[in-house]
């Protein structure tokens, strides 16, 4: 299972979780097996402005099957899950403790609210 992270800078494993997952010029994806990191990629979104959707689309043709994240939109959310992404939000720190957390089964997703239409 490859996961999604953005992240601060191309630091990989060693880096923090950027807390606004659509103006992350990096994510660190993260191919799982056996309950084990087997490989980590830092890549760099290559676009600076970014379309409703090209970064759940960019995100879903890297392979990776969840996302993990501080927070996103409602309209961010209905993207990947149309593509089939699992979103996991409420997360922030090391993104290798993040990771071993979600590995251990200790990782759940919370709410999150971005702005005034999602708080109704």
């Amino acid at each position: 299972m490859i996961i999604a992270i953005p992240s601060r800078s191309n630091k990989g494993l060693d880096d923090e979780i950027n807390e606004h997952f659509g103006r992350s010029f990096y994510y660190t994806f993260v191919n799982i097996k056996n309950n084990e990191i087997k490989e980590f990629e830092v890549k760099s979104a290559s676009f600076s402005e970014h379309k409703p959707g090209q970064i759940p689309e960019w995100i879903k043709q890297n392979g990776a099957e969840c996302i993990i994240c501080w927070g996103m939109g409602r309209r961010a959310q209905e993207w990947f899950e149309k593509l089939g992404i699992k979103v996991i939000m409420g997360a922030c720190g090391k993104i290798k403790d993040v990771i071993e957390d979600y590995i251990k089964g200790n990782l759940k997703s919370q709410d999150w609210k971005c702005n005034k239409e999602d708080k109704k």
